[in-house]
């Protein structure tokens, strides 16, 4: 039993990962926590101590990540783009 439900919890921890990453910038940028939980069909407090213990990392420092390497990415591939118009649209304010 112990062994389905560290399935279960990777591939809930995968799922995460996964719809994060689908996201474009302005989705990323106005994701939550409570968003993805519910998308997910889970409440948000098992999704939060799920993802940190399968993935070892808090979900909100996960996002944030993410969205800093989006915005290395797009800052090295676009120079139209300012620093400031992205950071907005990554949800930084």
């Amino acid at each position: 039993m112990r062994y389905k439900k560290n399935t279960k919890n990777n591939l809930l921890a995968d799922r995460v990962v996964e719809f994060i990453l689908t996201r474009n910038i302005e989705q990323l940028g106005n994701l939550t926590e409570e968003e993805i939980a519910e998308t997910l069909k889970v409440k948000p407090s098992y999704l939060l101590k799920t993802f940190r213990t399968q993935q070892n990392i808090a979900l909100k420092r996960f996002i944030t990540r993410e969205k800093i390497h989006r915005a290395i990415f797009i800052l090295d591939k676009n120079q139209a783009i300012s620093v400031e118009e992205l950071s907005h649209k990554l949800g930084f304010h």
